[in-house]
């Protein structure tokens, strides 16, 4: 009997991973895509290094998501990169912090089916890649956008 009672609730506790695996792919699935990218691997200190930004909605449905802290906004205005050195070390945000009021309608970007979208920031404007050695950077989405996060790259800074 007790057996039959475990079975039971194993049953039941592996049908509702799965509901929640199943829930997890349905978000996954309408949030906005994002890929990050550089003109060249390899730079010099002080140089600038312009980060490409691109979203696509590959979704079936038209997307909006509030564009701050973003490169769609054209500069900094909070940190929205991970940078790590060799060590797996984060290099710390240095650029401005803005505060805000709630966003408007002006501050919304909208993105249809299959669209792709792209932005170019100077990221030396948020962090300081003063040292020698290779970094990687990583788009961090933030909890109440629609982006998902990116996908990691390396740059080398001589």
């Amino acid at each position: 009997m007790k057996l039959r009672i475990l079975a039971a609730l194993f049953f039941i506790t592996l049908i509702s991973c799965k509901g929640e695996q199943n829930n997890h792919n349905e978000i996954k699935k309408e949030m906005i895509e994002t890929k990050i990218s550089l003109e060249k691997e390899k730079y010099a200190i002080n140089e600038e290094v312009k980060l490409h930004f691109e979203i696509k909605n590959g979704t079936t449905i038209e997307q909006r998501f509030c564009f701050w802290r973003t490169p769609f906004e054209k500069r900094f205005t909070g940190s929205y990169l991970e940078i790590k050195n060799e060590k797996g070390e984060k290099v710390p945000y240095t650029g401005i912090l803005v505060k805000r009021l709630p966003p408007s309608e002006a501050d919304y970007l909208t993105i249809t089916p299959n669209e792709s979208k792209t932005a170019i920031v100077n990221i030396l404007e948020g962090y300081k890649l003063t040292k020698k050695g290779t970094y990687t950077i990583t788009f961090l989405a933030q909890d109440e956008k629609k982006l998902a996060s990116s996908n990691s790259i390396l740059v080398t800074i001589e």
